[in-house]
């Protein structure tokens, strides 16, 4: 199975690697296993062909199983990372949360680690600080209300960064309240991460704090169908 990989470098654990919005869904495939020799033993090669073009780190989990002459079956399970870029970046919060209090710096740290997991340096990166707007688009379905979230995400801030390899590299920023992001992207290999973060107090909730409009609360009523959430 090809799934994203939620810690791809053990070393680096609080970093995030690549776009945070990016999904993929876990790809299983079956593969053909060979009979074993006389000597009891089979080896097995996996080609990974047709792979995703993402940002984010991939893992391969293969797990083989082997029938003994009586039926009971014998399996194991191995998992191992897929690199398909020179390059990863990293992207943390110094203070390991995603919230500035107000007044405060919006700190980033920058690292380029290789296949390996290991420090290298990199010249050139671009980065560019985004301020997102959530909106809230609601739609009815057999008279019930459902929603989709929207960002537009407005640039604020952007420049190059150079990042070395005795250790990260460090943005800075003081900012209004908000709900900010942060992208950084090194063209020569198409990596690129990214790390939201929000400045000044905020509540998430388990569902998104969504506003009443008035408009949609009226019209809603006017055509005789349910009344969204927030109505009264």
């Amino acid at each position: 199975m090809i799934a994203l990989d939620d810690n791809p470098f053990p070393n680096y654990s609080d970093f995030q690697f690549g776009l945070v919005d990016e999904e993929f869904t876990p790809d299983r495939r079956d593969i053909e296993a060979p009979a074993t020799g006389e000597d009891g033993k089979a080896q097995l090669s996996v080609a990974l062909n047709d792979l995703p073009d993402l940002t984010r780190p991939l893992a391969a989990t293969i797990r083989v199983g082997v029938f003994e002459p009586s039926g009971r079956a014998v399996s194991a399970t191995l998992s191992r990372p897929i690199r398909q870029r020179p390059l990863a970046i990293g992207l943390r919060s110094p203070a390991g949360a995603d919230a500035v209090p107000e007044g405060a710096e919006a700190v980033l740290e920058v690292v380029a680690l290789d296949p390996k997991g290991a420090p290298i340096a990199a010249k050139g990166l671009r980065f560019e600080l985004l301020r997102e707007t959530w909106e809230y688009r609601w739609y009815s379905v057999n008279g019930m209300w459902r929603y989709k979230s929207h960002i537009r995400s407005r640039p604020i801030d952007a420049g190059i960064l150079d990042v070395g390899s005795d250790g990260p590299a460090k943005l800075a920023r003081q900012l209004p309240p908000g709900r900010y992001r942060w992208e950084v992207t090194d063209a020569a290999s198409g990596a690129q991460s990214s790390l939201r973060f929000h400045v000044g107090w905020w509540v998430e909730a388990e569902q998104p704090d969504v506003p009443t409009s008035s408009r949609r609360c009226s019209t809603s009523r006017a055509i005789n169908q349910a009344t969204p959430p927030g109505c009264l």
